[in-house]
């Protein structure tokens, strides 16, 4: 015959096997394998040999009373269970039944819920919108919505200067990155001027400017009078002022005279005088030499000869014709016209009628 004894452990599955034979049956109770059995005398089992807990070493109700209470008593739907699922329910030999709040076990630890504990119900975790944190340094308001923390009014990154880029934000600092541009890439206004070119991003953050060398030429282009501006090196166009007073230049005029530069003007010397003071010429100057011109012209003139009528230029001379009359309608004068002087009249003495009948001859006298 052969007894095999021990916990539950000892026939897995309810059996157990040997080389010699197959053996089969129902595990066998034993006090603290946590199942109360009668069969076996007991009346309680808590799962353990334990004296003070309302259910002895031996298994037996040992809690106070005339008839002492066990664990079956006072657990969830025992005869003295206090129909409260936030209490925890225990027994002592010494306190009968006892019930533990534990109401703080409905402490979920998320911060977007109000943890409770309702009689019947058990633990509520009902969600608020109280503030709280969503663990990225980069959403600068958390709250929360349904029982969850949202991040809202992102960090926004900006770029530092234009030889920056945009960048990203850590979360864990809540700090943006900042990172430089490429080489050459175009910044501060890009403006390229006579002395300048497009300023460009140097690689570590700064804007270089690309300025010309100082002999380039800028500005006004220069002239006989004015000195040609230079660019300075540093992106400026230097005005290098005038030529030295009384320097010679030409405004291309030869009749107005020598030039000479004042103040950064050419200015004109003495004019040539081509007057040849002949109103039968018309007189004037060859800007390109500077030569007298003096063309016969055919204008009315003045020969200073009052005895002649008509009076033209020919030739480049002033030629008189036509004579004057001089006649006055005087019997008694002699009429001529003297060149330089004009008419003149002389009395003379020839025969005339006086226009009386009593005298036989009449002769002038005296212009009468």
């Amino acid at each position: 015959v052969y007894r095999v004894e021990g916990p539950s452990a000892c026939i897995p599955g309810g059996s157990v096997e040997t080389d010699q034979f197959n053996l089969s049956g129902r595990i066998a109770s034993f006090c603290g394998d946590g199942f109360t059995d009668p069969a076996i005398g007991e009346t309680c089992d808590d799962g353990n040999t334990v004296d003070g807990d309302c259910c002895s070493s031996t298994c037996q109700n040992s809690g106070p009373g005339v008839i002492p209470i066990g664990p079956d008593t006072c657990a969830e739907g025992g005869a003295q269970d206090d129909f409260n699922v936030c209490t925890a329910n225990s027994c002592t030999d010494v306190d009968g039944c006892v019930f533990t709040d534990i109401s703080a076990t409905c402490d979920d630890t998320h911060p977007c819920t109000n943890d409770s504990c309702d009689v019947a119900l058990g633990c509520l975790n009902d969600a608020n919108t109280d503030p709280c944190d969503d663990g990225n340094a980069c959403t600068q308001t958390d709250t929360c919505a349904n029982s969850e923390c949202v991040g809202a009014n992102p960090v926004i990154c900006t770029a530092l200067n234009e030889c920056h880029e945009v960048g990203t934000c850590d979360t864990a600092s809540g700090i943006c990155s900042d990172p430089f541009s490429i080489v050459d890439k175009a910044c501060d206004d890009g403006s390229d001027t006579e002395c300048t070119n497009p300023d460009t991003c140097d690689g570590a953050g700064s804007c270089q400017a690309n300025d010309e060398a100082g002999v380039l030429h800028c500005g006004d282009a220069g002239t006989e009078c004015i000195v040609q501006d230079t660019c300075d090196g540093g992106g400026s166009c230097t005005d290098n002022g005038f030529v030295v007073a009384g320097t010679a230049c030409s405004d291309g005029d030869a009749c107005n005279g020598a030039e000479t530069c004042q103040a950064g003007s050419c200015l004109a010397g003495s004019p040539v005088d081509c007057n040849d003071n002949n109103p039968c010429t018309n007189d004037t100057c060859d800007p390109a030499t500077g030569d007298c011109l003096n063309q016969a012209n055919s204008s009315a003139c003045d020969d200073g000869d009052p005895c002649t009528t008509v009076d033209a230029c020919v030739a480049g001379q002033c030629v008189g014709s036509g004579t004057l009359d001089c006649d006055d309608g005087n019997l008694c004068t002699n009429n001529s016209c003297s060149v330089g002087f004009g008419c003149t009249s002389q009395s003379n003495a020839a025969s005339c009628d006086d226009g009386n009948p009593c005298t036989a001859e009449s002769s002038c006298s005296s212009g009468v």
